[in-house]
């Protein structure tokens, strides 16, 4: 395929443009809002003034889970779990559904976007460490025109702490079942007017039980700050990682050599700069590295013989994204753009060996300020790329209105649209035939010209919270309706060698396939700096209108599903602490036909320290992780067992 004009394009650029200058000339009757500076660019969201459902998870909570992965974490998020296909490799569902490349979530590390339309999202391997996050900010519903068309469901916001935080050097080692070795190492300093932080983290385990899917990780990190005037700032992360894993069922191999290494790295530069005290600009530049090198057999096929997989491919990333936000008395303003150039190789998942791909998208968001206590919010974005003709789009408007001190209410709409990935417009994964001379066979082959997939959703919020802000409600009630999503279906076979003879794999865009409705409640109550107590729950109710013998990438099935979460935490005595999280999942919907029937989890932990706040201060932990039993995940044949730790830090 050739790139086309982009008449959309050019029409929203005019569109922003007049929008702006209208802000402008209205603007100069109106008295200017409060002024802005640095520190007010990078505050957390706040839930009660925002357009769409936002959960912010902070660092107590992060530390209240006793958790050792991202994925253990978003359990706290109303209406979201987390399974898993492999022991390293996470697959997030939220609001009726999932699948396992998260085609509909978007990932961004302090602004640096990890979904590409290339790839999809890489949940799964080396994003920085879990000690270097100072929050996640995971939002839900119809506000997503600067998150990219792709972020239909959800967007996870990690941001990772100020170097100017991380000052000190922290060492702390963690061990027990399940293979479980995890090495910590962090110091921090200030040179100058530069404050700056490193760390290496090194993760071992044995992955799921029923499956030979150990991970051995190695990961360095590091940040620095500049702040040259109080007008200017800049930031620089950088890291790298490689990891060893086993990715395959042990029930399928001839080969005892079924291991796979990912080589990752990443480099990214933020600047922040006030214009006055109501106008700023954020530019992020980036880079990004994968490698994946993977090769395993597997059992012979009748009259086929022993198929040799080596599915690896090389990513690289090249992205730019500029945002301006302009406060006035009556509205504010963002007006933004991002441009992305990927280079994607392999020789054994596409068509084509490689592939050069330009994505390019402008955005704008608007909070109008209709009256004291009544906010309109609306959002714009199209996108366009090199190798698919058209574009894809994302709108958005929902009203906040405030009730007083304790009340707010939020009712909102959006529609967007997403690319297809290139694994599913272009995908056709082989394997070679060691028995017949190397002879290439295919399992997925695309036959089809994708179109983006299409989907609406409705929301309304009811908020409530006390005075003294010790305790915060929400309930959410949503209706999301898909008009077009991309499945896998058998396909007449093109004319190639295929594991299936007269038919292959292929992506097929199906047409009005589900709606969902559900409701999703969150408390967070912390009456006291020590006591802490998050509860989130979700029903959803699924209509599917696809065929069960089909592969949906997200709504698999008819019926219910609800969701519970608890997250505790409790100090007493300035020197002991107990914490943990239960999470229940029932009857929720996986891709490919799969059904979670039940997950149920139960992580504890207790923690002594010694040492005050100044000097030298360490710490004991020791933790269990699915105390219920061995916790089921979206694949029936593996479980992720019940495991104990102990953990040892120290602090100066």
């Amino acid at each position: 395929m050739t790139s086309k004009s982009t008449p959309l394009i050019l029409k929203s650029v005019l569109a922003l443009c007049i929008l702006s200058w209208a802000s402008v000339v209205i603007a100069d009757e109106f008295d200017a809002m409060p002024s802005l500076t640095l520190a007010d660019t990078s505050l957390p969201a706040n839930p009660k003034k925002h357009g769409t459902a936002v959960t912010v998870i902070d660092r107590q909570m992060i530390d209240a889970s006793g958790a050792r992965s991202l994925g253990e974490i978003l359990r706290i998020v109303p209406g979201v779990t987390t399974g898993y296909r492999f022991g390293h490799t996470l697959s997030i569902g939220t609001q009726g559904g999932a699948e396992e490349f998260s085609r509909k979530i978007s990932l961004l590390i302090d602004d640096r976007n990890v979904f590409t339309p290339t790839s999809g999202a890489l949940f799964s391997f080396n994003l920085v460490p879990l000690e270097d996050i100072e929050r996640i900010e995971v939002y839900r519903g119809p506000d997503h025109s600067e998150f990219g068309s792709n972020a239909m469901l959800m967007t996870v916001k990690i941001y990772t702490a100020y170097a100017a935080e991380r000052q000190g050097t922290k060492l702390s080692y963690r061990q027990g079942g399940n293979g479980i070795k995890d090495t910590y190492i962090q110091h921090g300093d200030t040179v100058g007017p530069v404050s700056w932080t490193a760390s290496y983290n090194g993760i071992n385990d044995n992955g799921l039980t029923g499956r030979q899917d150990d991970t051995h990780k190695q990961q360095i990190f590091a940040r620095a700050d500049y702040q040259s005037s109080s007008d200017n700032q800049f930031n620089v992360t950088m890291g790298a990682a490689h990891s060893n894993i086993d990715y395959w069922l042990s029930s399928n191999l001839t080969s005892g050599d079924h291991e796979a290494q990912d080589d990752t790295w990443f480099l990214n530069t933020s600047w922040t700069h006030m214009f006055s005290d109501t106008m700023y600009s954020t530019t992020n530049v980036s880079h990004s590295y994968l490698d994946r090198d993977s090769s395993y057999t597997a059992a012979p096929l009748p009259g086929v013989g022993r198929l040799n997989y080596t599915p690896g491919y090389t990513l690289q990333t090249t992205a730019i994204d500029t945002k301006i936000v302009k406060d006035f008395s009556f509205v504010d303003v963002s007006i933004g753009g991002k441009y992305s150039f990927d280079n994607l190789r392999s020789d054994s998942l596409f068509k084509k060996d490689e592939y050069n791909i330009e994505d390019r998208s402008i955005y704008s968001n608007q909070k109008w300020h209709l009256t004291n206590s009544t906010t309109l919010n609306t959002g714009f974005m199209a996108e366009s790329s090199s190798f698919f003709s058209g574009n894809t789009f994302a709108r958005n408007a929902s009203i906040v209105q405030e009730v007083g001190f304790q009340n707010t209410f939020r009712i909102g709409y959006s529609e967007g649209t997403r690319f297809p990935l290139m694994y599913e417009q272009e995908s056709a994964r082989k394997a070679t035939l060691l028995d017949l001379g190397g002879m290439p066979v295919y399992d997925i082959y695309n036959v089809n010209k994708l179109k983006p997939e299409e989907m609406r959703q409705y929301e309304a919020a009811w908020m409530w919270g006390t005075l003294d802000k010790t305790l915060n409600t929400e309930v959410r009630f949503f209706v999301n309706k898909y008009d077009n999503s991309i499945a896998y279906v058998a396909a007449p076979n093109p004319g190639v060698l295929s594991q299936t003879g007269n038919t292959v794999v292929s992506a097929k865009n199906l047409h009005d396939t589900s709606s969902v409705k559900g409701v999703e409640v969150n408390i967070d109550w912390r009456p006291a700096p020590g006591f802490m107590v998050v509860a989130s729950g979700s029903y959803n109710d699924i209509d599917a209108y696809i065929a069960k013998n089909t592969y949906s990438n997200n709504i698999g099935d008819n019926g219910p599903s609800n969701i519970f979460s608890l997250l505790g935490q409790y100090s007493f005595g300035q020197q002991w602490r107990v914490g943990g999280m239960l999470t229940r999942v029932q009857s929720f919907n996986w891709a490919n036909g799969w059904a979670l029937e039940t997950q149920k989890n139960l992580d504890l932990y207790v923690e002594k320290c010694f040492g005050g706040l100044v000097g030298t201060k360490v710490c004991t932990k020791l933790a269990g992780s699915n105390l219920l039993g061995d916790e089921a995940n979206f694949r029936p044949e593996a479980t992720t067992p019940r495991t104990f730790w102990a953990e040892a830090s120290v602090s100066f």
